[in-house]
């Protein structure tokens, strides 16, 4: 018994010491290459949500993206002025939502308007054909694209009065404090 508690604190010993060794080769690299310290937070935080269900984490994240969503460049990556907490967390909804188990019967409803949007899209790819700037129209069929992810994930997950409530609610909040701000000023 003592031999087996002597082992165990030999054990949680050497893991603090590899934790505290992990930790200050983390800080001396991202003091060098500040992009590193992606990667390590993408696996803690994948550490951290593997037990939640995946609905509550996309969720979640549509929370995150309405938000995000108004407060746009206010939250974007430092040294990266393009790349908004909106831009990333829309994407990773747009996967976990591909992977997550859905009630189709919903989607009967949104045949006629993804069918409608295919074909506008369609038509602005072909227009880039003879476009004068192939790099500007392709831009603005991303943001047609990450507009039309918006407004499909608000009607998939606005389904019920109470979750429009909670939007509503959730999005006065980032509204009203640059309000409050310029009444101050």
């Amino acid at each position: 018994m003592l031999n087996t508690i002597k082992r165990n604190m030999t054990i949680m010993a050497i893991n603090k010491t590899v934790l505290g060794l992990a930790f200050i080769f983390i800080s001396l690299v991202t003091a060098v290459y500040p992009l590193f310290l992606l990667p390590v937070l993408i696996i803690a935080a994948c550490l951290f949500i593997i037990d939640i269900p995946l609905s509550r984490i996309t969720y979640f994240l549509f929370y995150v993206i309405l938000i995000s969503a108004i407060l746009g460049p206010y939250l974007s990556v430092p040294g990266l002025s393009g790349l908004f907490l909106f831009r990333i967390a829309i994407l990773l909804h747009f996967f976990l939502f591909l992977f997550e188990k859905k009630d189709l019967a919903q989607f009967a409803l949104l045949k006629l308007p993804l069918a409608g949007f295919a074909l506008w899209i369609l038509y602005a790819v072909i227009t880039l054909i003879w476009s004068q700037d192939p790099q500007l129209s392709v831009r603005a069929i991303y943001f047609q694209l990450e507009s039309f992810i918006l407004f499909f994930f608000a009607f998939i997950m606005c389904e019920k009065c109470l979750i429009l409530k909670k939007c509503c609610y959730g999005l006065c909040h980032p509204l009203f404090y640059p309000l409050g701000l310029a009444v101050m000023k």
